[in-house]
């Protein structure tokens, strides 16, 4: 049995009148309005602090047999209901950019631990190597509350 070849022309031709006939041109229109939704919660409104914190500030601590720097921050934005239902995040400034702790600096490790108005920021290396003391940099307290009951 001879099989005829189509020519490339009538080929292209049939791929360009399916592909035609298979979309479809619709105009969107809209659906009918629904129906009233329940109205939202208050919205939770965090707060914020900035602090400058010099090299100085940080202190050697190996308690824990880690060689590490500490930092510990005052504030009265963690309250005795953000402890009880909120949380709190830390953000560290680097190169003008925010960025949330944990925060890793190269196979150093930068995180902290909050209770009512005390922050502690550790940097330790995963090594457990004394890392150099850290720069002056600035961090940031977000105090965000948790639903009241």
């Amino acid at each position: 049995m001879l099989y005829r070849r189509m020519p490339i022309k009538q080929t292209l031709s049939l791929f360009l009148l399916i592909g035609l006939l298979t979309t479809a041109c619709t105009k969107e229109v809209a659906g009918p309005k629904g129906d009233k939704g329940d109205p939202g919660a208050d919205a939770l409104v965090s707060s914020t602090a900035t602090f400058p914190v010099a090299s100085t500030e940080w202190k050697h601590d190996s308690t824990d047999n880690k060689h590490k720097w500490r930092l510990t921050l005052y504030s009265d934005l963690i309250t005795a209901d953000i402890v009880k239902t909120g949380s709190i995040k830390v953000l560290i400034e680097v190169d003008s950019k925010w960025y949330e702790l944990p925060y890793l600096f190269g196979e150093e490790v930068m995180q902290h631990a909050w209770k009512q108005n005390l922050i502690t920021i550790d940097l330790f290396s995963i090594h457990n190597a004394f890392p150099d003391q850290p720069k002056p940099s600035n961090f940031r307290i977000v105090a965000v509350p948790g639903k009241s009951q």
